[in-house]
């Protein structure tokens, strides 16, 4: 990647560190006291002399650093920090030898006819050239904790289960199809596998998200050659790790400071995916 692309900007890490562990929010962190969307921050002018004010005062500030996280007219930023999440894994189940690696395939579930409530769309689809199993892939975030000080992945897992349970019809209707023969499978198919990769924004891996990074490292370190390519299994992990990293904190950063458009983080996506090539621990 190039420069800035596997940077956490100084902003990213305090916006992390405080939304994580609660702490007092900075004057350079603190968002402007009026929304777009209406809401506003209301504190007494004067506040924050006793301590009493004062913990009214930090718990107001924590509150809204996070009104950005659930604000309406903050979901485009917030989809496209999904968004480049998603194209990061397409990027590395690429360079990790999976075939046929396809984003928002719409035909996934034809099945479901016109029924949007039911229809499903993953982010991914991949073939697993080691266990020949499809993976259906889903990325979901969750922009806050499961609760106030809740143990840190926990709403990852939630987020991954949740995915597990609404996934669970589509899956059923793939499997039907498959064995109607009317789904076209990749040669060598035994089953698609349902993997939902959930994050938390602060940078927590959801159990299904660490397995599913794990098995793709070992996919690469399966495939490749080593006799004749300069590669390091822990090189390669380490360099998608800290590129998932980067763009969950940078993400936070921009909803939080409203520093980035929903276009520009677009344009950032693109740009990262662009430079893995020359990256030599990408693996491309």
């Amino acid at each position: 990647m190039e420069s800035g692309q596997t940077d956490i900007s100084s902003m990213a890490l305090r916006s992390t560190i405080v939304a994580r562990f609660g702490l007092d929010v900075p004057l350079s962190l603190q968002p402007p006291r009026d929304c777009e969307c209406g809401c506003s921050i209301n504190l007494p002018l004067g506040i924050g002399h006793t301590p009493e004010e004062r913990v009214v005062m930090v718990g107001a500030e924590r509150e809204w650093l996070r009104h950005r996280f659930t604000c309406p007219k903050a979901s485009g930023l917030r989809t496209a920090v999904h968004d480049q999440v998603a194209r990061i894994w397409v990027a590395l189940l690429t360079a990790a030898g999976f075939k046929d690696v396809t984003y928002e395939d719409r035909r996934w579930d034809a099945a479901a006819g016109s029924d949007e409530a039911k229809h499903r769309r993953p982010d991914i689809v991949a073939f697993n050239p080691v266990t020949q199993q499809r993976w259906v892939i889903d990325v979901s975030l969750a922009w806050a904790p499961a609760a106030e000080g809740a143990k840190a992945s926990l709403a990852a897992r939630n987020r991954e289960r949740y995915k597990v349970s609404s996934y669970r019809e589509g899956m059923g209707r793939r499997v039907r199809e498959a064995e109607a023969g009317g789904a076209q499978v990749p040669e060598g198919w035994v089953e698609d596998v349902f993997v939902p990769l959930g994050y938390e924004v602060e940078g927590a891996w959801g159990p299904s998200a660490t397995w599913a990074f794990e098995e793709v490292v070992g996919v690469k370190a399966a495939t490749v050659c080593a006799d004749l390519t300069d590669w390091s299994k822990i090189n390669f992990g380490e360099h998608w790790k800290r590129a998932i990293a980067v763009a969950l904190a940078n993400g936070q950063a921009a909803v939080i400071s409203r520093s980035a458009k929903p276009d520009e983080l677009a344009a950032a996506r693109d740009s990262t995916e662009l430079s893995q090539e020359s990256n030599p621990d990408s693996g491309h």
